[in-house]
């Protein structure tokens, strides 16, 4: 049977892992602080792992750690093969200089897995250091130290790093998982492009995935297509920018506020003028009614069971006023209105017509110059003269 070509089965390694959208960083309470957090990212650090990725190590030396990874590997569940890529991504199994003295370039970590011995309050490594007790300590081991635990002793620093990786979520499975704990290993940062976390992680993960596919080889350099490959797969998308976010939110905010406050003085302001015109009304009602009283009536219509009201100080109106005035002459009867009369209007009433009368004077009001009117339906007026018929 041909075997698939490295990266087609890489693929299919991968295929059943959980999707990149799905990752958080979430880091474990027990891992913090982080290792590795201080100065990290430079052009210098990225030479450096790229340098520890091609080292050529004896393989009879790198054998001598593997019994160290398998038990640490053991007593927390998290794969040996990711304890072996991160102990390569270091320090290189051990040979980079300066690993069993001093601190790294940057001054803030030591030993073959590197841990942070100087971020504060608690240092990473005063919060793992402890794992060596855990599980029993090997006879032969390489490089151990006379006192313990040690950031230098091989086995000690092996044990609290896997202990480091199952607190930040790893599990037996080179999957999503083991991503997200080789990036908090590196130590939490932005996600944004340039993070080197990311490339950290990724190489780390993809040498642990070399591994397991074509079996463990310590000199092999890991595959960049591979990288690439658990990039796409694993690597989160950059976060939005948190800026835009927060304006467009202040500006929802200011827009919702403004609306409402447009709403309030809209309801003031028809809640004022309401009762504007209502005071207006009620102050024109009043002047009406105040000039009513003052005011005398025009025309007023007068009940023939009522006498008319003479004002005080006024004249009667001579008999047989045009318009049937509503003065009473001297012998009580309203002027210009026959005996027996009943209608008062100033027009006229309609009724027979006079007797001699022509039938377009059977209605109506007298001619002017007529000294004496004779209203309508009515006989007249002992000593008057009747419409259309000659005196005497």
């Amino acid at each position: 049977m041909r075997r698939l070509p490295l990266l087609l089965s890489a693929g299919v390694l991968l295929a059943g892992a959980a999707p990149a959208h799905a990752f958080t960083v979430q880091p474990s309470p027990a891992a913090q602080p982080t290792p590795l957090k201080p100065k990290r990212g430079s052009a210098a650090d990225r030479e450096r792992y790229a340098r520890n990725d091609r080292a050529r190590v004896s393989r009879a030396d790198v054998k001598r750690f593997v019994p160290l990874y398998g038990r640490a590997a053991r007593r927390y569940d998290v794969p040996w093969l990711l304890l072996a890529a991160i102990h390569k991504q270091e320090t290189a199994f051990s040979t980079a200089d300066g690993t069993y003295h001093g601190l790294n370039w940057v001054h803030c970590c030591a030993g073959p897995m590197q841990f942070n011995v100087t971020n504060k309050p608690v240092s990473t490594w005063k919060q793992f250091r402890d794992a060596h007790l855990d599980a029993p300590r090997f006879d032969d081991y390489p490089h151990p130290t006379l006192k313990h635990p040690s950031v230098y002793d091989d086995f000690d620093a092996i044990m609290a790093a896997a202990k480091l990786l199952k607190a930040n979520g790893a599990t037996t499975e080179l999957d999503v998982t083991a991503w997200r704990a080789a990036y908090l290993y590196y130590g939490p940062g932005d996600l944004s492009e340039s993070d080197f976390g990311l490339t950290y992680a990724n190489e780390v993960l993809a040498r642990a995935i070399n591994w397991a596919r074509r079996g463990f080889n310590p000199d092999a350099a890991t595959p960049r297509g591979l990288v690439s490959a658990v990039a796409g797969l694993y690597q989160p998308a950059p976060p939005k920018k948190k800026h835009h976010k927060h304006k467009k939110k202040h500006k929802h905010k200011h827009k919702k506020s403004d609306k409402a406050k447009d709403d309030a003085a809209r309801k003031v302001r028809e809640r004022e003028l309401r009762a504007r015109q209502r005071r207006r009304s009620a102050e024109r009602k009043a002047r009406d009614r105040r000039a009513d009283k003052g005011r005398p009536k025009k025309n007023p219509h007068v009940r023939p069971d009522q006498p008319s009201q003479q004002p005080s100080g006024g004249s009667p109106q001579p008999q047989g006023s045009p318009q049937g005035g509503s003065g009473s002459d001297p012998g009580g009867q309203p002027g210009g209105v026959g005996p027996g009369d009943g209608c008062v209007l100033p027009t006229g009433c309609p009724g027979p017509p006079v007797h001699g009368a022509a039938p377009s004077q059977g209605s109506g009001t007298a001619p002017a110059g007529d000294p004496a009117a004779v209203d309508p339906g009515g006989s007249p007026q002992p000593g008057a003269a009747g419409a259309g018929t000659p005196a005497g």
